[in-house]
């Protein structure tokens, strides 16, 4: 799986980029953004070409991780192109309120998540393994508009899809069934 990295180049949160970075290697993910990642460099990227690298970069991705913790209009518009290029998101912030683009968009590929140093790693992981396209079937089915509104509303409340919520109530139900 090919990662689209996400995030600000404040110093302040430095140690939170590397941190996500350790994980995704960890999980054998190949990542792909604003460096070449063996360390993160503020200094490395190059505003008058940076936009269109970026670009191609999110859509080639599987997915994109974004660490949001520092508000950003450019971290804004990355994570609209990928939604809109049907990439699964993970919206990742260590502070304070959501960031505002995660109630904007509904097409259920946006997850967004507040984080610490002990669960950001099950953060990544759930996120990886819920968008992992590889021993994966897809299948639609019907539901009455009840049923349909109350999907929205409870995966709503956790800030999922509605696939990865009913994911998660069907692996609840196999471990405890």
């Amino acid at each position: 799986m090919k990662a689209y990295f996400l995030a600000s180049d404040n110093k302040k949160y430095r140690d939170n980029y590397l941190r996500i970075l350790k994980i995704l290697r960890k999980e054998k993910i190949t990542i792909t953004g604003q460096n070449n990642f063996s360390e993160y460099n503020s200094n490395s990227k190059n505003p008058a070409t940076g936009f269109l690298s970026a670009e191609q970069d999110i859509l080639q991705a599987d997915v994109m991780i974004a660490e949001t913790s520092l508000p950003s209009v450019n971290a804004g518009i990355q994570i609209a192109l990928a939604s809109s290029g049907n990439k699964p998101v993970l919206i990742l912030y260590s502070h304070g309120q959501a960031p505002t683009i995660a109630n904007k968009y509904s097409n259920g590929l946006i997850s967004c998540r507040k984080y610490n140093e002990h669960n950001l790693a099950e953060i990544i992981r759930k996120f990886i393994a819920g968008n992992d396209k590889t021993g994966s079937k897809c299948f639609n089915f019907f539901i009455p508009n009840r049923l349909a509104a109350f999907l929205e509303r409870a995966a709503g409340r956790k800030n999922q899809s509605k696939s990865v919520y009913l994911r998660q109530l069907i692996e609840k139900e196999m471990k405890t069934g």
